[in-house]
């Protein structure tokens, strides 16, 4: 389908019975999971690039994504029950499965930023 992982064509998505990466296109449709068979109905894809993605040079961009490097990633605050000093406990494995689920659930019915927070964290 796509040449490049970091295209902004690409749509790399969570299977929503088996949460396996499916690929879509920009139009969305029907896409079946090569993993588990599912149906999994995608909405079409916004045709704007954020504004944020025009405003840097590449070169301000690398600089950005430079200034990340070694720092740690806080765990979201909804979060901290699962993982409160920033790791997973072995104790917690079912409780962060369910979060997740739910976090995808939220993310792919167009939640906010706070779903798709805890979905990729």
């Amino acid at each position: 389908m796509s040449t490049s992982a970091f295209s902004f064509e690409t749509r790399i998505l969570s299977c929503s019975q088996c949460g396996a990466p499916v690929e879509a296109t920009l139009q969305g449709g029907q896409v079946v999971c090569s993993y588990c068979g599912a149906n999994n109905q995608i909405v079409r894809r916004a045709q704007h690039i954020p504004a944020a993605a025009t405003e840097l040079t590449e070169a301000q961009r690398y600089a950005k994504l430079r200034e990340q490097d070694a720092k740690p990633i806080a765990t979201p605050p909804a979060l901290t029950h699962v993982a409160p000093r920033g790791t997973l406990d072995p104790s917690n494995v079912e409780l962060a499965k369910q979060e997740w689920t739910k976090a995808r659930v939220e993310h792919a019915g167009g939640a906010g930023f706070a779903a798709s927070e805890r979905l990729y964290s």
